[in-house]
């Protein structure tokens, strides 16, 4: 009796599904709209958006628990900078007012508004910014000037001398104070008459009235150099605004406030409140250009230009319906691969609610990779298309269909979600959650094509026989020079092959997210611009000193670094060696307060006590001449207003301020209290000092940063003061070289999973390998191609390692099963496998070169090197048939064949001559096989072996057809 072959398990689980969804077409269609509604509920209810970069890094990583840890300390809000472009600082800084106010007004979206700093607080303090041995120095010479100043404070102001003398005399009662005073009176009524006539002494004559020498030391003093150390007195004068050297660029700060929305553009209503603004003011000044960048708004303009992923998709499957058409003609059938299609993509979206919970920037477009990846409904209609033309019942074709090409199909599904799946061993948590979802997504995809695809097509082809079928396209003609030629053809894949790979030396690596933006962008212009003139990039490195002391420690080691530009912080605004120096502020601002505390005296004042003085003068024995003086002194006054009187005086003690060792502003505001940070605005102490007192230090790189050798010594040399800075440079180093890392590990782990799996299907290695030559001369020329046209790998084109890996082998498969499926005849691919092969890499090239099309740099070339990648594995799978012939010997020369047929008579003659001596002896005959089967020199077992084992030839039982040939015939079997 025949002995029965086992089935392929693949063919066996694809023969069931087919089976069971052809039973209940009907149910089978309900089920799947079902669960494609529960799928589209969960996705609208449960998927949560993540927008930022962070989300695609791993917390466990310790550079990202750094980061973390910042968060932590002084929240995740990013600075945004309004940059206003003019002529001068005075056309800008109302413009910068005008943006404040109005920016001011909107606290539900802006808050930390920061465009000047208050330093007046500082100011009032400034004498703890001088060296402690000047301090001393000043301290000693002020000191000695208050000895002087004590016996003619008189002259330091007059009115207020007359007025304190004369509620002295009213308080006695008695002219006596006169006789005390006498001198000192009339120094102050000559000094006053002069200031009332308008002739004030100079800043030196309080020094030449009071006997000290114009070179008094103190004088000297006052005409010194103070500006000594990093931060002076005079520095608190220095510009309270932030303006580029140039002064053409003006710099306003801000932050937005959180954003509770799902939207998939973070803080989308606050920029577009913020652009609003600032194109009403730019629209109200003429020559002046106002933009606004930061994180926030760089990515927010990245997510907006790649959030056209909907429109991608759409566009993509409308060039995947076309493709259909052209393939297959007619409109039933590409409707229902489509349609297919769409479900398993539906259902792909429950599947990420329930396995992920979120999408990501770099699983935000997966509906798009996978209209691109999941149309196995191709190979499934083709060969159904063939083989209904054999059948007559719809159900037994699709049947047949599925036992025929459903473990290359599977086997295609399953090597491309491996090579997903295996992303998510990775530690780069993008990579793992893109593995995940788009690994679930392709096996939903085939499970599609493999129960609703033929639930559709047993419904529509229920009453339709095989004349009213579409005809597939037919592109066996094009590819017959296959056959013709099998040895040319390799040796051109060859050359082929071996130039572009000349041009893998020249492949390189683009770090700079920038070059990923869309081209033109006001947000990537503007950093331009601040980096350009102001040195001022939104990336710098971050450490968090514990305290003043460790924050000034470190600071001083960034600047010595040979990678460093600047450092900003706010522990220098502080002064150092508070506490030596607070006695020596103290006693200089005691000994100034006779200038600081003299009350503004009005005239009416003034004529009043000289009024009290010239009654008392009266009273004292030959004062009537004291007498008259105050009394013309009196009507003097009496011509001056309050104000005028006030002016005047003020103007005086001003010039007598001169001759002191501070200038009269300081004099003015001094005190002793030390500086704080609290003296700044809180908009800038809120960036630089922590929740716990964290004091932060802000590292800006020298040179280009984008730069692979500079990014490395800055990362390196920052680490080496402080191995737990963080930032936005180290994260992205960081990040980069994490992420390179796990495509290269998710390649590595894709390939042996496809081994594997491969050799499960084809359980035999040399057919293993002979899959894989597709996917490894389409890499080897991907990027070789990219390197001869300049085109660099980028974190955004990465993904193509595990994509190129998973669509490339699905070709090679696909015609290894082909070819072992036709065995000996083999001479190129049916035209069922053509079709199948370049619709199906036809259409992933559509999928993917729709993003081609997307204004974000990163997206189009992810879709341009994606699309070059498939067309090289498309083109090296339909060139490989002539080297499957080539290799195994398909082609043999008259001269071969003719030597196996002799060697095979001989063997039959030997065999008859045997017989002899068997029938003799009572042996059973021995009965040849069929001619045509003994010459096979294939040695490897083909689909069709082990699908089927014939127990007939030409219509009679194999025991009955024995070849005759030359005149000899076998002897039938007893």
């Amino acid at each position: 009796m025949p002995q029965l072959q086992k089935i392929h398990f693949l063919a066996y689980l694809s023969r069931q599904l087919v089976t069971l969804a052809t039973y209940r077409p009907v149910l089978t269609l309900i089920l799947g709209g079902f669960i494609a509604a529960i799928s589209i509920f969960a996705g609208i209810w449960f998927i949560e958006i993540h927008t930022s970069r962070a989300d695609l890094l791993n917390p466990r990583n310790e550079y990202h628990r750094r980061w973390l840890a910042y968060v932590r300390e002084f929240s995740d809000q990013e600075d945004v900078y309004v940059v206003v472009q003019g002529d001068s600082p005075d056309q800008i800084k109302p413009i910068l007012a005008e943006i404040a106010s109005t920016l001011e007004k909107h606290p539900e979206f802006f808050h930390s508004i920061l465009w000047r700093v208050d330093k007046s607080n500082l100011k009032r303090k400034g004498l703890y910014y001088l060296p402690k041995d000047d301090l001393a120095r000043l301290a000693q010479k002020i000191v000695s000037f208050q000895a002087v100043l004590g016996s003619q404070i008189h002259l330091v102001d007059p009115a207020a001398f007359v007025a304190g003398l004369s509620q002295f005399v009213a308080q006695t009662g008695s002219p006596e104070p006169l006789l005390q005073y006498h001198s000192q009176l009339v120094e102050s009524l000559s000094l006053l008459g002069r200031i009332l006539a308008g002739s004030s002494p100079s800043g030196d004559g309080l020094t030449q009235m009071s006997g000290v020498s114009a070179s008094h030391p103190a004088n000297d003093y006052g005409r010194a150099e103070t500006t000594t150390g990093d931060f002076s007195i005079e520095k608190t004068d220095a510009e309270e605004m932030f303006f580029s050297p140039d002064g053409r660029l003006g710099l306003l700060t801000l932050r937005f406030t959180p954003d509770s929305g799902r939207q998939f553009t973070r803080f989308s209503e606050h920029i577009c409140t913020l652009r609003a603004i600032l194109h009403e003011v730019e629209s109200q000044h003429q020559g002046v250009s106002i933009g606004a960048t930061g994180l926030p708004l760089l990515e927010y303009d990245e997510m907006k230009s790649s959030s056209s992923s909907a429109a991608m998709a759409v566009l993509s499957l409308a060039g995947v319906v076309f493709v259909f058409f052209a393939g297959f003609g007619g409109v039933r059938y590409p409707v229902a691969v489509s349609l297919s299609l769409l479900m398993g993509v539906t259902w792909s979206v429950g599947y990420v609610a329930a396995a992920v919970g979120h999408l990501n920037i770099l699983t935000s477009a997966f509906g798009a990779m996978l209209i691109g990846l999941g149309d196995y409904g191709v190979h499934f209609v083709s060969h159904y298309l063939d083989t209904k033309r054999k059948t007559r019942q719809t159900r037994e074709a699709l049947i047949a269909t599925a036992t025929q090409v459903g473990p290359g199909i599977a086997t295609g599904a399953i090597t491309t979600a491996a090579a997903f799946f295996a992303g998510a061993l990775t530690d780069f948590l993008g990579v793992a959650e893109l593995g995940i979802i788009a690994g679930g997504g392709v096996l939903l995809c085939w499970l599609s094509d493999m129960t609703v695809l033929p639930a559709i097509i047993c419904l529509m082809d229920r009453e339709t026989d095989a004349r009213s079928l579409p005809h597939d396209l037919e592109l066996a003609p094009w590819f017959s020079f296959i056959a013709k030629a099998p040895r040319g053809i390799t040796l051109g894949m060859a050359a082929a092959t071996g130039f572009l790979a000349l041009g893998l030396s020249g492949l390189q690596y683009d770090y700079n997210l920038l070059n990923l933006q869309p081209v033109g962008l006001d947000s990537v212009q503007t950093q331009e611009k601040l980096v350009t003139h102001m040195s001022r990039s939104s990336y710098f490195a971050l450490s968090m000193a514990p305290s003043l002391e460790e924050a000034r420690r470190r600071k001083a080691e960034f600047l010595a670094l040979p990678t460093v530009d600047r450092v900003e912080d706010l522990a220098s605004v502080i002064p150092e060696d508070i506490g030596a120096k607070k006695p020596y502020v103290e006693a200089i601002v005691a000994a100034v307060q006779p200038l600081v505390n003299s009350a503004a005296i009005s005239s009416e004042q003034l004529s009043q006590a000289l009024a009290v003085l010239a009654s008392a003068a009266t009273e004292l024995q030959g004062g009537s001449q004291l007498a008259q003086w105050i009394g013309q002194m009196r009507n003097q006054v009496a011509h001056f207003t309050s104000e005028e009187l006030t002016t005047r005086l003020e103007k005086y003690r001003e010039s007598v301020s001169q001759a002191f060792p501070l200038k009269p502003e300081m004099v003015r505001n001094l005190t002793a209290e030390p500086p704080e940070l609290t003296d700044l605005p809180p908009a800038l102490v809120d960036r630089f000092v922590g929740r716990t007192s964290q004091h932060l230090l802000q590292i800006y790189c020298k040179g280009d940063f984008w730069d692979p050798e500079t990014m490395r010594e800055f990362v390196t040399q920052v680490r080496r003061v402080d191995p737990a800075a963080t930032g936005n440079p180290i994260q992205i180093y960081e990040a980069c070289h994490q992420m390179n890392r796990a495509y290269i590990e998710a390649a590595l782990y894709a390939f042996f999973a496809i081994l594997i799996v491969l050799y499960i299907d084809f359980r035999n290695l040399k057919d293993v390998l002979l899959a894989l030559i597709p996917l490894f001369l389409g890499m080897v020329c991907l990027f070789g191609l990219m390197g001869w046209l300049n085109l660099p790998l980028n974190p955004a084109n990465m993904i193509t390692l595990p994509l190129i890996l998973g669509i490339g082998i699905d070709n090679g498969v696909h015609i290894v099963h082909d070819f072992r499926k036709q065995g000996i005849d083999y001479k190129m691919p049916s035209n069922a496998t053509l079709v199948a092969v370049v619709v199906n890499s036809l259409t992933t090239m559509i999928g993917f070169g729709a993003l081609m099309l997307s204004p974000h740099r990163g997206l189009e070339s992810l879709g341009r090197v994606l699309t070059f990648g498939v067309g090289l594995t498309l083109v090296t799978a339909l060139l490989m048939p002539g080297f499957l012939r080539w290799i195994h010997g398909l082609l043999r020369s008259e001269s071969t064949l003719n030597t196996e047929w002799t060697t095979f008579i001989k063997e039959i003659l030997d065999e008859r001559t045997a017989e002899g001596a068997g029938t003799d002896s009572g042996t059973p005959a021995v009965v040849p096989i069929r001619a045509k089967n003994r010459v096979s020199t294939n040695p490897q077992p083909t689909d069709r072996d082990e699908q089927q084992q014939p127990t007939t030839v030409d219509g009679a039982p194999l025991s009955q057809t024995e070849p005759a040939m030359g005149g000899v015939r076998p002897r039938r079997a007893a």
